[in-house]
């Protein structure tokens, strides 16, 4: 009997093990009765070895400390808290059909490989409240709407070329989008959104490539190259020199941006400002007396005249033809010189002081001719004061008027029909005789006189005409 006992013992010890083993086995699977399998995940939480309850006590605590962060376009960020809008954990079904799925008996498979359930945390929330909150986000209400700017061409100072400026996009932030996002992420449970993924962008009517834009650069930038130099002279300084940087702003374009007119008004705007520079006709002049008094002679009819009409029209077609070019103006009236004094030889001229009633010629500094002379009545017709020019000469000319007609031996012009000339009729010359038996404006001379100074003067000749005594009459017509 004792043999038979010791052979029963391993049997009896295997039995016991086994069934102490199967009872634990039981156990644990009584045990995930009412727990979730090891390694189940529901939304990437870890729910293993818990309760239903504490799954929702979890998710609970989850979604009353859930914090959604809102990023605006610069970096800028905003919390808003579920106690913002009053937002509350809803119990889920689905926790408890996930439990009640699960296999309890392969509970020591589950040990080896991990459940993973994808589950929308059910949650309730004021959704006024919610709406306010975002409204009054400082990253809404600071938010710029940004409108579209077009392309459009720039003037490089430096390098006088017109370039495009690039188009910006527009921007502005879809509040509507952005309300169903944070609504979309409350129920995802998402943690960030940017404010980038909502942002409405708006084109420009106008881009760099735009082909108007191009074709308007190429049409400017090839005005820039327009150059029109206008000279007086020889002397650099004075140059005036027009640029197309100021000529494209006189310019109308058709749709192609080909030339169609040039503003009138700016072109003769620019002409006058010639004119009103370089013009010297009737301008005052230094001179210096025969008896070595420094006078300024005031009027006359000797000067350079810019014909502004002529030469606006000039400078319309050089334009609209894009021709650069270096010319003189078109003029009225000429001078001898653009340099220095305008009456060109100094050394050559005629010299007549009506207050003293004489005249003198030089020729090459020297006095040639000098005498005594009758010019225009002192209050009836006076001869004017100023710088002019011998038009022309002729001899045996006859003079007309309303109360005479003669024909004169010798006759220099200077203006109009005002010149040098002899007067049988005048007994004597010089003196006080222009008072009471002056000429009509001419310079009456003896006829020896005359005839000397109609031998060698020249058309061009400059004559100066002044009164050095302060009685005298000054600058009539």
């Amino acid at each position: 009997m004792k043999k038979k006992k010791t052979a029963l013992m391993p049997i009896i010890i295997i039995t016991i093990f086994i069934l102490a083993i199967s009872s634990i086995y039981v156990g644990i699977m009584i045990f995930y009765n009412n727990h979730f399998l090891p390694n189940t995940y529901i939304n990437s939480v870890e729910i293993g070895n818990m309760s239903v309850e504490d799954v929702n006590i979890l998710f609970e605590d989850e979604v009353s400390n859930y914090t959604l962060i809102v990023t605006d376009l610069d970096g800028n960020k905003e919390y808003i808290l579920s106690s913002d809008y009053s937002l509350t954990y809803l119990e889920n079904n689905q926790i408890q059909e996930i439990k009640d799925a699960q296999n309890n008996a392969a509970w020591i498979l589950s040990l080896f490989a991990p459940a993973e359930y994808q589950l929308t945390i059910e949650s309730a929330y004021d959704t006024k409240q919610l709406t306010d909150r975002i409204h009054n986000m400082n990253i809404i209400t600071n938010a710029q709407e940004k409108a579209p700017e077009d392309a459009y061409l720039q003037l490089d100072i430096e390098n006088n070329l017109y370039t495009i400026v690039p188009e910006v996009i527009g921007s502005s932030l879809d509040v509507d989008a952005v309300l169903a996002e944070i609504h979309n992420a409350i129920a995802q449970q998402q943690t960030e959104i940017q404010l980038s993924d909502h942002t409405i962008y708006t084109e420009p009517a106008i881009t760099a490539n735009h082909p108007a834009l191009v074709k308007e650069m190429e049409s400017k930038n090839a005005i820039l190259e327009l150059t029109i130099t206008h000279t007086f002279g020889t002397l650099k300084e004075n140059e005036r020199v027009l640029t197309g940087k100021e000529i494209v702003d006189w310019l109308t374009y058709d749709d192609d941006f080909n030339i169609v007119s040039v503003d009138s008004a700016s072109v003769e705007y620019y002409v006058y400002t010639l004119a009103r520079d370089f013009n010297t006709f009737g301008s005052s002049r230094p001179f210096r007396t025969s008896g070595g008094q420094d006078i300024i002679i005031k009027g006359g009819d000797y000067g350079w005249i810019i014909d502004q009409k002529s030469e606006a029209e000039t400078l319309t077609a050089l334009i609209m033809n894009l021709e650069s070019t270096t010319r003189e103006p078109a003029y009225e009236a000429t001078a001898a010189t653009h340099d220095g004094i305008d009456t060109g030889e100094p050394d050559i001229y005629v010299e007549i002081d009506l207050s003293r009633q004489y005249l003198w010629y030089y020729v090459n500094g020297a006095v040639k001719v000098e005498t005594d002379i009758v010019s225009g009545m002192k209050d009836r017709s006076p001869t004017r004061e100023g710088t002019f020019s011998v038009m022309w000469k002729e001899q045996k000319w006859r003079l007309r008027g309303e109360t005479y007609d003669v024909v004169v031996d010798y006759f220099i012009p200077f203006y109009t029909d005002v010149g040098l000339h002899d007067a049988n009729w005048q007994s004597t010359f010089g003196g006080n005789v222009y008072h009471y038996a002056g000429s009509y404006g001419c310079i009456n001379t003896p006829l020896d006189k005359v005839k000397e100074i109609y031998e060698h003067i020249a058309p061009g000749t400059i004559v100066y005409t002044y009164y050095s005594a302060s009685d005298g009459p000054q600058a009539s017509e």
